[in-house]
C-alpha cells in the first residue's frame, strides 16, 4: 500500500506535517464541503426554482466536488487519487458556470454569487497543488 501522507502533509488545514488520516483532514475537502452545503441551503431556499433543470445539475456538481475527493482519498494510490481529484476540479469549474448562469438570470443575488464564486476558486486553487503533490 502507498504512503501518501508525506505527499498530503502540507495541504492539511492548520496542521503541516502532521498524518493524513481521512480525507476530511483536507483543506480542499473541507472548501469543498463548505461550498456544495452552501449550494444545498440555497436550494432549499427556493433560489433555483425557476429552473428545475439547473437546481438539479448544480446540485450534482457541488456535491461531485468533495464526493470525488473522498473517494480518490479512498483508492490509497497516488494516481488514482489524483485521477479524482481530476474530477473534482472539472465538477467545481462545472458548478461555477452554473453559478454565474444563476446570477445572470438573477436567481442568486450578486453578493451570494460572488461569495459562492470566490469559494469555488478557491477550492479548484487547492485542489491543484495538491494534483500537482501526488504526480512527484
Amino acid at each position: 500500500m502507498l504512503n501518501l501522507a508525506p505527499a498530503l502533509a502540507p495541504f492539511v488545514l492548520g496542521q503541516p506535517n502532521m498524518g493524513v488520516s481521512s480525507h476530511r483532514d483536507l483543506h480542499a475537502w473541507k472548501m469543498a464541503r463548505e461550498l456544495a452545503d452552501r449550494i444545498a441551503i440555497l436550494a432549499d431556499r427556493g433560489a433555483f426554482r425557476k429552473d428545475a433543470a439547473l437546481e438539479d445539475q448544480i446540485l450534482r456538481a457541488s456535491r461531485s466536488i468533495p464526493a470525488n475527493i473522498a473517494e480518490g482519498f479512498g483508492r490509497y494510490g497516488a494516481a488514482d487519487f489524483a485521477r479524482f481529484l481530476r474530477i473534482a476540479r472539472g465538477s467545481a469549474l462545472e458548478t461555477q458556470e452554473y453559478l454565474h448562469e444563476a446570477r445572470v438570470r438573477a436567481m442568486i443575488a450578486a453578493p451570494d454569487a460572488d461569495e459562492l464564486d470566490t469559494l469555488c476558486r478557491r477550492t479548484i486553487g487547492s485542489i491543484v497543488p495538491l494534483i500537482r503533490s501526488l504526480g512527484k
